[in-house]
C-alpha cells in the first residue's frame, strides 16, 4: 500500500503565511487519521481545574483544525500513477508548497521551506507563556522539567535537531504550569519535523513522552496537575530518522506549467541534481539562485512564487516542480536621490554607472551602492528598484543616503622597543565642496624614548582626496608634507608635494600616475647631501581581499615605477621600482578562524652608485613593517659604528598563521626574513636575516590591535635579543 500526503499552504490576502493543513491517504483513497495540528492558542497561567484545562486544549485543537479551510486540498489525492500527479491549486493565492508525502511528515517540509518567523509565530506562545527563545522574568507557576534526546546515529542530524528543539534549549526557562509544558512540547514536535525535512528525512518520526506518558494522551495534563513530586518532569524525545530522500525529477516551468521559459537557467549551480539529498535548504538556495540568474538576464521583478514537491515513500524520492515568474524584461529607469543634505545631488547622480534604458543588471546596482559607500561621506546607502516597470518598460531606481558628520578628529599611538613610542593626531573634513572631497591634516611625533628622546621625529602633512576628478572612475590624491627624522642611519629634513591620479580600471585593479617634487637635506657619518627630486610615479595594484585591516582571503599585489630624470631638475638620474604582494588562505573552511598569510616584496634603485643616492632615499629593512626582530632599518650593510647605510636593492618575506582562540582574541606565530644590498639587483643567496616570533591579536570593529614579540634567529652582535611591536591592524 503506497501512502501519499499533500500539503497546501495559502497566504491569506494582507496577512502572514497561512496555516498548514494536511490530508493523508493510501493509494485506494482511504484516509489515515489526520494528525493533530499544534496548539497555538494563548492559555492563561492559572487553570481552574485539570478537566477545564483539557477542554481548553481540545477546543484549541478543534479550532485550529478548522481554520483557513481554503488551504485544505479541494479534491482527493489518489494514486499518482493513475492521476499523473496533477493537482489544481486550492486558491489563486497559493504561493508555497503542494506535496504528497507520507505521515505528519509534511508539516516538516513546510516548516523547513517557510522557516523562522511565520512558523514560530504560530507554534510558540508569547514570552509570558514561556515558549519564546528568551524570557523577561521567571514565571511564578513555572514547571521545571528535564528533557533528553535519545541517541541518533548521525552527528550532523543530532546537532541540527538539538538546535531546533526548544524543549532542550529552554530547560533553564520552564514554562507556565502543565499547560505551558504540553504546549511547548507540541510546538517542539513540529519544529523537529521541520528540522527533519531540512535534513531530507521526510519519513522520519518524532515521539515525545512527558512524565512517561505520550504527548497526545488525553489524560496528560490531568496527570501533570495531580503530580506531587517536586523533581523536574522527565521529558523524552525519540526520533527515528528513516531514510534520506533524494531528488528524482526536477522541472522548471513558467506559471502556466510550460517548460519553455523565455530565458536560460543554468542548473549546474542549483544543486537539484537527481540522486542528491532532497534538502529543503537546497531547494531554498536554488530558488534564490534562480531569481539571481533571472535578474542577471535583465528581469528585475523575477520571483519563484510557487513550487510543487511530491514525495514518494515507496522509493524515498521527491519530484520537484519549480514555477518561475520572470516578469518583464526591463531597463534602468530614472534615478531619484533621497536623504542628501550637504552632498550635491548632481554629484551623486554622476556616480551612477548606467543610463536610462540600459538593460537592468543587479551587479550594477551593487556596484553603485558600494561606490557610494566607499566615498566615506555616507553612514548608510540604500539602492532600491521599484516593484513595477514604468510606461517605458523601465524600472525606476531610488538612492537613499544618510550623511555622516562632515568633520572628524582622531588620534593614534604606537610603540616599538627599537624605535620608541609615537603619537599622532588628525583633523579632517569629509565633504569640503559638496562632492565628497576629503581634506585631512595630520601631525605626528615619534621616536619618543629612542635616542634618549633628545631629538624626536616630526611629521606634518595635509592631504586632499577628490573623487570624480576627471570622470567617475578617477580619483585625485594630493598631499604636502614636511618631515624631520633623527635615526641611526641618518638625520633628515625634507619636504614633499605630490599628486597622484588613480583610475579604477576594474573593481579590483587600479592604475596610478602622478607627479612629485621633493627637496631636503640629509647627513650621516659619511657626509651631507642637499637634493631635489622630481618624480613621475607610475603604478598598478590589485586587491581581491575581503577586508582592509583584517583580510581572510584573496591576495594583494602592487607595482610602482618612479623615474627621477635630471632633465626635470632631479639631483640624480635614477629609477625606483618596488613590487609587493601578499596572499591569504582560510584554513578553517570559511570561518576566518585560521588564516595562513604570506608576503613577499622586492625593491630596486637603478642608475646611480650608492654614494650618489642620499641616505634617506636608499632602501632599508628591519622593524615592524618589514622584518620584525631587528631594529628599524638595521638589516643590510653597516658602518664602523654598526649604523645602517642602506642599499640599492632589498627583499623581504613573511609567513604568519593567524589563529583565533575566541571571536575577539587570537595568536599569531610568524616568520620573517629580509636582506638589503648595495647593488641594484638583490643577492638572493646571501646576507639574509631571519626572525621568528609570536603575536597576540585583539579583534575590534575597526580592526585588530596587535602586539608582536620577535627574536632574531641569526643574531649579529649589534642586534638586540628581542623586539616588541604594538600597533593597529595586521602586520600585512
Amino acid at each position: 500500500m503506497m501512502a501519499m500526503f499533500r500539503i497546501s499552504m495559502v497566504r491569506p490576502s494582507g496577512g502572514r503565511a497561512g496555516s498548514v493543513h494536511a490530508k493523508q491517504r493510501t493509494a485506494d483513497g482511504s484516509p489515515y487519521a489526520t494528525p493533530q495540528p499544534p496548539l497555538r492558542r494563548n492559555i492563561g497561567r492559572s487553570a481552574p481545574s485539570a478537566s477545564r484545562v483539557q477542554q481548553i486544549v481540545d477546543k484549541s485543537r478543534e479550532y485550529l483544525r478548522q481554520r483557513n479551510p481554503v488551504s485544505m486540498c479541494s479534491h482527493q489525492c489518489g494514486n499518482r500513477g493513475a492521476s499523473g500527479g496533477q493537482h489544481a491549486s486550492a486558491a489563486k493565492g497559493d504561493w508555497g508548497l503542494r506535496a504528497r508525502l507520507g505521515r505528519i511528515g509534511w508539516l516538516g517540509l513546510l516548516a523547513a521551506l517557510v522557516p523562522t518567523a511565520a512558523l514560530l509565530a504560530q507554534d510558540e506562545a508569547p514570552a509570558t507563556d514561556g515558549d519564546a527563545a528568551t524570557e523577561a522574568a521567571p514565571l511564578p507557576d513555572a514547571l521545571p522539567y528535564a528533557a533528553t534526546l535519545e541517541p541518533i546515529p548521525d552527528e550532523n542530524a543530532t546537532a541540527a535537531l538539538t538546535g531546533a528543539s526548544n524543549l532542550l534549549k529552554l530547560q533553564s526557562s520552564p514554562p507556565s504550569g502543565p499547560v505551558g509544558l504540553v504546549r511547548r512540547a507540541l510546538a517542539d514536535r513540529d519544529r523537529l519535523y521541520g528540522a527533519l525535512g531540512a535534513l531530507s528525512y521526510y519519513g522520519g518520526q518524532v515521539h515525545i513522552t512527558v512524565d512517561g506518558m505520550d504527548l497526545d494522551d488525553a489524560g496528560l495534563i490531568d496527570r501533570l496537575t495531580a503530580r506531587q513530586s517536586k523533581d523536574p518532569v522527565k521529558v523524552s524525545i525519540k526520533i527515528d530518522l528513516g531514510p534520506s530522500y533524494k531528488f528524482k525529477t526536477v522541472r522548471l516551468t513558467d506559471m502556466q506549467g510550460s517548460d519553455q521559459l523565455p530565458l536560460v537557467i543554468d542548473r549546474k549551480p542549483l544543486g537539484l541534481d537527481p540522486g542528491k539529498p532532497a534538502l529543503s535548504g537546497t531547494i531554498l538556495s536554488a530558488e534564490g539562485a534562480m531569481v539571481s540568474q533571472m535578474n542577471d538576464q535583465g528581469y528585475p521583478l523575477a520571483k519563484v512564487p510557487s513550487r510543487d514537491a511530491v514525495v514518494d515513500h515507496a522509493d524515498q524520492t521527491m519530484d520537484l516542480t519549480e514555477m518561475l515568474d520572470p516578469g518583464p524584461k526591463a531597463g534602468f529607469g530614472p534615478v531619484t536621490v533621497e536623504g542628501e543634505e550637504d552632498v550635491r545631488e548632481s554629484f551623486i547622480q554622476s556616480r551612477v554607472p548606467f543610463v536610462v534604458g540600459q538593460l537592468y543588471s543587479p551587479q550594477q546596482v551593487q556596484d553603485l551602492r558600494k561606490d557610494l559607500a566607499d566615498l566615506g561621506v555616507f553612514s548608510s546607502v540604500r539602492v532600491t528598484t521599484a516593484d513595477q516597470v514604468d510606461a517605458q518598460g523601465n524600472v525606476p531606481v531610488t538612492i537613499a543616503v544618510q550623511e555622516r558628520p562632515a568633520r572628524f578628529i582622531g588620534f593614534g599611538a604606537k610603540y616599538e622597543t627599537n624605535y620608541g613610542a609615537g603619537v599622532n593626531a588628525y583633523w579632517g573634513h569629509r565633504n569640503l565642496w559638496g562632492g565628497a572631497e576629503q581634506l585631512r591634516i595630520d601631525g605626528e611625533v615619534s621616536g619618543l624614548g629612542y635616542n634618549n628622546a633628545t631629538e624626536p621625529n616630526f611629521k606634518f602633512g595635509v592631504s586632499l582626496k577628490v573623487p570624480g576628478f576627471l570622470d567617475r572612475n578617477t580619483t585625485l590624491d594630493a598631499k604636502a608634507e614636511a618631515v624631520r627624522e633623527v635615526l641611526d642611519a641618518y638625520t633628515s629634513t625634507r619636504g614633499l608635494v605630490q599628486g597622484i591620479a588613480t583610475y579604477k580600471y576594474t573593481k579590483q585593479i587600479d592604475l596610478l600616475a602622478g607627479l612629485s617634487f621633493e627637496t631636503g637635506h640629509v647627513e650621516n657619518d659619511q657626509g651631507e647631501w642637499d637634493y631635489t627630486f622630481v618624480g613621475i610615479p607610475l603604478g598598478a595594484k590589485i586587491d581581491t581581499t575581503d577586508n582592509l585591516l583584517n583580510p581572510t582571503k584573496g591576495y594583494r599585489a602592487q607595482l610602482s615605477f618612479t623615474p627621477y630624470p635630471s632633465f626635470l631638475g632631479s639631483s640624480v638620474d635614477m629609477i625606483v621600482t618596488k613590487a609587493l604582494g601578499s596572499a591569504y588562505l582560510d584554513l578553517s573552511g570559511g570561518d576566518g578562524d585560521i588564516i595562513l598569510a604570506g608576503q613577499l616584496g622586492i625593491s630596486s634603485i637603478a642608475g646611480p652608485d650608492i654614494a650618489d643616492v642620499p641616505p634617506d632615499k636608499r632602501l632599508y629593512a628591519g622593524g615592524g613593517g618589514t622584518v620584525r626582530g631587528y631594529k628599524y632599518q638595521s638589516i643590510g650593510p653597516l658602518d664602523k659604528n654598526d649604523n645602517p647605510t642602506g642599499g640599492l636593492s632589498s627583499i623581504i618575506g613573511s609567513l604568519e598563521l593567524r589563529y583565533k582562540i575566541t571571536d575577539s582574541i587570537g595568536i599569531v606565530p610568524f616568520f620573517d626574513a629580509g636582506g638589503v644590498y648595495e647593488k641594484s639587483v638583490p643577492d638572493f643567496g646571501s646576507d639574509i636575516q631571519y626572525a621568528a616570533g609570536l603575536g597576540a591579536r585583539y579583534y575590534t570593529g575597526i580592526g585588530p590591535i596587535r602586539a608582536d614579540v620577535a627574536i632574531p634567529l641569526n643574531k649579529r652582535k649589534s642586534d638586540d635579543s628581542f623586539q616588541l611591536y604594538i600597533s593597529i591592524g595586521q602586520a600585512f
